[in-house]
């Protein structure tokens, strides 16, 4: 799922909601997120441009410091000590426009502020807990965190009461998607459509469903996938994989299927 947190937060909080709309729109989070590697890291190649820039957005859309993460990446060695974003960085859009970036990052705290001054008696309680069991001393940045991870889960179990229906095997879950070992009459392309539309009907907003290809440590290629045999875990009556709720369906596949090595979508 495609920048699932910031999708939330675009259909969530209604302040500054043009910058965020901008930064979804089309193929522009790419650019922006390419254009702002160039702007740190010039000499990189463009994944790498792209995976500092998109950590970047992750920190200020969570409400992290820009100007902390920079300092952070120069003390590690990510970026070089002469890294920096100007006093007015802008990326160039294929519309002509250009994006404001330092503008997104102020805009950010301002949104988080307004979705907790419409929630407080639920950010007295983060709050409450927090005196008691410790943890973060920004209560305000916890709610947002919390409610833009329950959106993320409505589409998560929408992929579950998917894959379900479809007889498609689930091996685990993923912050961001799911591990499925599609039957081998479905294309994968087609999968992700399909998630896309479940998604987007569970949520009431469109979400942007994608393979990701699993990774591993060790050098070289990621070893093969066992082929999938109708393995499921109990979400649903007696728990598994985070605990289920009674009256949730079980997931189990239907065995007698042929299913194929597993995707991450």
């Amino acid at each position: 799922m495609g920048a699932s947190h910031t999708r939330a937060a675009y259909r969530a909080i209604p302040l500054h909601r043009q910058l965020a709309g901008v930064l979804l729109s089309g193929q522009n989070r790419e650019d922006i997120l390419q254009g702002l590697g160039d702007i740190l890291c010039p000499a990189k190649s463009d994944a790498e441009k792209r995976k500092i820039a998109k950590q970047l957005l992750l920190c200020v859309d969570m409400d992290g410091s820009a100007g902390g993460w920079l300092a952070e990446k120069k003390a590690d060695g990510t970026l070089d000590a002469d890294a920096g974003f100007g006093p007015d960085p802008r990326v160039a859009l294929r519309d002509g426009s250009t994006f404001p970036v330092r503008q997104y990052f102020a805009e950010q705290p301002q949104r988080t502020q307004w979705l907790a001054d419409r929630c407080k008696p639920i950010l007295a309680l983060i709050d409450h807990w927090r005196r008691i069991e410790g943890g973060s001393s920004e209560p305000a940045r916890t709610l947002k965190s919390d409610v833009l991870c329950e959106w993320e889960a409505i589409a998560r179990e929408a992929m579950l009461r998917w894959a379900v229906h479809e007889a498609h095997d689930i091996l685990s879950l993923q912050h961001d998607g799911i591990v499925f070992a599609l039957r081998p009459d479905m294309a994968v392309d087609n999968a992700c459509k399909e998630l896309e539309a479940a998604c987007g009907e569970a949520v009431g907003y469109a979400i942007p469903v994608e393979k990701k290809d699993m990774s591993c440590d060790a050098a070289g290629p990621a070893p093969p996938v066992r082929p999938a045999c109708g393995r499921h875990f109990g979400w649903g009556r007696g728990g598994g994989a985070g605990g289920g709720g009674v009256g949730r369906p079980s997931l189990v596949a239907d065995r007698s299927r042929p299913l194929l090595p597993a995707c991450r979508c």
